[in-house]
């Protein structure tokens, strides 16, 4: 909350590590250096480097790999995605709609399945209200 663009710029894994410790210090809540490792750790193995994150099957893949209680549910919202993006702009309320349905008539837990529809309902309406921006209003902003 202190550092809500941490993630926006290029931050190595010490360095979050770094700035997670810092924000513990200032609040007395201080980290051993096995819990240090340990959260190092942790955050390379759930956090993609960015080939992973180009291309959908590959991060699907990792997902399974590091947490495969989530795999069902990446593989859910990857096939959504697949179908929205080549879908007309028209289309898009109507599938998600009856994507969501398909989600709540499903076997899953009903945390699950509202964090399945949190995740269509979003890519949904970011794909209907987020305006692609031009080159000249993009070197404007520069």
């Amino acid at each position: 909350m202190e550092n809500p663009t941490i993630f926006e710029k290029t931050t190595s894994y010490d360095e979050l590590l770094t700035a997670i410790s810092n924000k513990m210090e200032e609040r007395n809540l201080l980290l051993s250096s096995e819990q240090k490792i340990e959260v190092q750790n942790e955050i390379s193995a759930i956090m993609p480097n960015e080939n992973v994150l180009l291309d959908n099957e590959t991060f699907i893949s990792h997902v399974s790999s590091v947490r495969p209680q989530y795999a069902q549910q990446c593989e859910v919202i990857e096939r959504y995605v697949t179908t929205a993006e080549v879908l007309p702009e028209e289309n898009i309320k109507e599938y998600t709609e009856g994507y969501v349905r398909v989600v709540e008539r499903s076997d899953l837990s009903i945390e699950e399945q509202q964090v399945l529809i949190s995740s269509v309902v979003v890519g949904g309406n970011s794909t209907l209200l987020w305006e692609k921006v031009s080159d000249d209003t993009t070197d404007a902003l520069e």
